[in-house]
């Protein structure tokens, strides 16, 4: 196998091309997973060359998953805080509309009253 510099993909020897054996199942299988590690990371470290060293890499990707999953963990507590703080407004802005209709009612039966009262004078 070799590397292709240019696109960082391996080239597949034409050694087991076609062949079924074992052998060349296991060595396909290897070079499927040399592939991933490469690609993975290509992903964890953008920009920079790929690392060869499957240790490191998969060091990296679990450091990378534990600092995505504590964000995420923050980010769903600031939210769940956030949802409670509105829930308690939208509570006492409920209260205040009721507060409000009710002294609307209480001065529209004063109007009435007093529309009453006047134009019985008149």
């Amino acid at each position: 196998d070799q590397l292709d510099g240019s696109a960082s993909v391996r080239i597949k020897s034409e050694s087991c091309a076609g062949s079924s054996s074992k052998a060349c199942r296991e060595k396909q299988r290897r070079d499927r997973l040399n592939d991933k590690f490469t690609e993975l990371s290509s992903i964890l470290e953008p920009g920079r060359a790929p690392k060869t060293d499957k240790v490191a890499i998969i060091s990296d990707a679990i450091r990378m998953v534990n600092q995505v999953r504590d964000e995420a963990q923050k980010l769903n507590s600031s939210l769940q805080e956030k949802i409670k703080e509105l829930k308690d407004e939208k509570q006492k802005l409920k209260v205040e509309k009721e507060r409000i209709e009710q002294q609307l009612k209480a001065i529209k039966t004063s109007f009435d009253s007093m529309a009453q009262l006047v134009s019985g004078i008149f």
